[in-house]
């Protein structure tokens, strides 16, 4: 251990070092040899610059599209940009996202906040949902994606509910994986780091039929020892993560194509980061006994075929997942044993939409219907207490187990259309109606010694079985006006209506306090995009205001010992996101992602056994006010290569009540090696001077989850 502990400040101070001195020199010789400005053989005018910011393509509205002349707020980060990253897993890209806070929890649950608006504990829903592929996940349970083999992540920030529908009111990320062709390519890669942490994989892709049949097949394992251990066991959060993906692309004629995709992922980690009280400790309470697993299957079927006046697509998907787990909340509430989870989740869609094809000019339309029916099953949802003795009566073992189980069925018809009234100036307008139907089976299921004794201790403990349904319908319109004042600066206003589905509340103790209310917003975004200096500097902007009825929010439940969701009467949001991308210099590159927030609580009271509490102007939980990203890269044609980022997020609450913050926090992180056309080696550090802070609290419970501690290693890169 003192030996590790050596090695990673030794590593932070060299990478700090390297980062800030390697550049100098190189960037001297790359202003020297510059290329000057030369004349255009054909007008005799001056050329544009031969070093620009590359041009990038988006099918944010289903069409392809330039990003900077799509006219809302997104974040797109290339297969280079992953690469020169180093980024690895969905939590690496969501923390590079403006006004986006991302807080992991027991079960490998994770929460978010984003623009003002959390996560909600009976939906288990997030406020951006993420397509791989086009499978859509919009759950807080396993919250993962396999990054092998990509082209591009987009994220569209901001309500999307006419092309995307319902749950999309934070926005969508788009993870789109690479198309493979008529060349043999491939990657290999292998990482060590420090606690025992390694991973390797590998990616092949090519063609089977030349021009018509192709094929990618990627597979990656990752280890890591764990970071936060366990005096009483001498064990850590030991965690082995396993990946595969394939796909083959049929393109029997130039105007048809079809795609299957599949990936699988199984994850399994020892214990979760988590420590007793409001202290940031690497020691962790928790019992060797404790374990997460979980797998994911994803399977998508596409089809696309072009017709002269029209494009046919469509897009048949199915996930699969189950995460079981146990946690032992002894260190947490003294009276309790073993608790956990085994949930079983299953969904299929299936959308169909035509559109004008990409290159015509003049009104560009899309309509389509989407359909959905998913099952989530939580086998089991059990507590255990400790035995507890009576004198002279006897020892009682109380055990009380949850199952739950909720079938829902989505429908949803959308249309939308892009009307140029002039060359420069174009609305856009679109609707969606979407129906949403819930059918649950809520159980409450205490065995005979806890409806022995636990009505003396003032507990719930009359069993429940109840049979629940609801449904749900809204329109969601939205309106764009679009101006181009110049082929470089583009500005557009836009208003959209989004919601979230009313639905249960699986850990409701007694069947009568289960459903909670849809929620609803009208978001208006105005923005700017636009580009600099023959495109070396591109500046986008974008302002936003929420209006929310019947916000969905966590709130804790003494009767359960569980947090519901509930609906605060109303909510406001507003703030700014600043996109800046400068080529300083040939190979010398800056970004800067910076947000801000400010959400706040305006009708919301609750009811409880000490009288009512309002929470009007409080702040939304999990939902910092500052966030901000900044990235500093250089790439010599010598094959060096230098990367330093810092992640800032500015104080956020924890609960409605606002009493528990966590105060801000930043991190940096770095990056140096060296590369050939096939070759890479890298030299990385994550969050390299050390802070310690919680990445989710509970004040109910005191207790709160670890972020992870520096990390330093190498990576080994071959292309072919």
């Amino acid at each position: 251990m003192a030996y590790d502990s050596h090695f990673r400040v030794l590593a932070a101070g060299f990478l700090v070092f390297f980062t800030g001195l390697v550049p100098i020199p190189f960037i001297q010789k790359a202003q020297a040899a510059e290329t000057p400005v030369s004349q255009s053989p054909s007008t005799g005018e001056p050329a544009s610059s031969p070093y620009k910011l590359p041009v990038i393509n988006v099918t944010a509205d289903k069409h392809i599209t330039e990003v900077q002349k799509t006219p809302m707020a997104i974040t797109v980060i290339t297969a280079q940009e992953l690469e020169d990253a180093g980024i690895q897993s969905i939590q690496d890209v969501l923390r590079r996202v403006p006004n986006l806070s991302v807080h992991p929890t027991f079960g490998g649950n994770t929460n978010m906040s984003f623009r003002g608006v959390s996560t909600t504990a009976g939906n288990a829903i997030n406020p951006l949902v993420i397509y791989v592929d086009g499978v859509p996940v919009d759950t807080v349970l396993n919250l993962d994606a396999n990054l092998m083999d990509i082209e591009r992540i987009e994220i569209l920030r901001g309500a999307q509910g006419v092309i995307y529908g319902k749950n999309s009111l934070g926005g969508i990320i788009n993870i789109i994986s690479k198309k493979p062709g008529n060349t043999v390519t491939g990657k290999l890669q292998v990482g060590f780091g420090t606690d025992e942490t390694y991973n390797f994989g590998g990616t092949v892709s090519g063609p089977i039929i030349e021009d018509r049949l192709f094929y990618s097949l990627s597979a990656q394992h990752g280890y890591t020892g764990g970071w936060m251990k366990n005096d009483n066991t001498h064990k850590s959060n030991a965690e082995r993560t396993d990946r595969v993906k394939g796909r083959i692309l049929l393109t029997p004629t130039d105007r048809a194509e079809f795609s299957f995709h599949v990936d699988y992922t199984q994850k399994d980690v020892d214990f979760s980061p988590y420590v007793a009280g409001n202290s940031v400790s690497m020691k962790s309470p928790a019992h060797g006994s404790d374990y997460t697993r979980s797998q994911i299957l994803n399977t998508a079927l596409q089809a696309t075929l072009r017709f002269e006046p029209l494009i046919f697509e469509s897009i048949s998907t199915f996930r699969f997942e189950e995460a079981n787990y146990r946690l032992n909340m002894n260190p947490l509430v003294a009276a309790m044993g073993n608790a956990g989870r085994d949930v079983e989740r299953k969904e299929f869609s299936q959308e169909i939409r035509l559109r004008s094809p990409d290159d015509k000019e003049g009104l560009a339309w899309l309509g389509g219907a989407f359909f959905s029916y998913g099952d989530t099953q939580f086998h089991k949802m059990f507590a255990e207490y400790q035995p507890i003795s009576v004198p002279y009566v006897g020892t009682f073992n109380m055990y009380v187990d949850q199952p739950y189980r909720e079938y829902m069925t989505e429908f949803a018809p959308f249309a939308q259309i892009e009307i140029p009234i002039t060359d420069a100036f174009k609305i856009i307008g679109g609707l969606r109606w979407h129906y949403t139907k819930k059918d649950a089976s809520i159980n409450y299921e205490p065995n005979q010694d806890m409806q022995t004794l636990a009505p003396m201790l003032g507990m719930s403990a009359t069993p429940v079985h109840a049979s629940v349904g609801d449904e749900w319908n809204e329109l969601l319109p939205r309106l764009t006006l679009n101006y181009s004042l110049t082929k470089d600066h583009m500005i557009y206003a836009g208003i959209s209506r989004s919601f979230i589905p009313g639905g249960f509340n699986y850990a409701s103790t007694t069947g009568m306090n289960a459903e909670f209310d849809s929620q609803t917003a009208w978001n208006y975004e105005i923005g700017a995009k636009t580009s600099w200096l023959d495109n070396r500097l591109t500046a986008n902007l974008a302002l936003f205001y929420s209006d929310y009825e019947d916000l969905q929010v966590m709130q804790y439940d003494a009767a359960s010992a569980s947090y519901l969701s509930d609906n605060a009467g109303s909510a406001k949001s507003y703030g700014a996101e600043l996109d800046l991308t400068a080529l300083i210099t040939k190979g010398l590159t800056a970004e800067l992602g910076f947000g801000y927030t400010h959400a706040r609580l305006k009708d919301y009271e609750v009811v409880g056994s000490t009288g009512t509490t309002r929470y009007d102007d409080h702040y939304v939980p999990f939902t910092p006010e500052y966030t901000a990203d900044f990235a500093l890269q250089y790439r010599h044609d010598s094959g060096i290569f230098v990367r330093g980022e810092v992640h800032h997020f500015g104080k956020l609450y924890w609960e409605v009540d606002n009493v528990a913050s966590r105060k801000p926090v930043t991190t940096v992180d770095a990056r140096v090696g060296y590369e050939t056309d096939s070759f890479g080696a890298y030299l990385y550090g994550t969050n390299i001077l050390g802070e310690r802070y919680f990445v989710n609290y509970s004040g109910v419970s005191n207790f709160g989850m670890v972020a992870p501690p520096q990390e330093f290693g190498v990576q080994l890169s071959y292309k072919f």
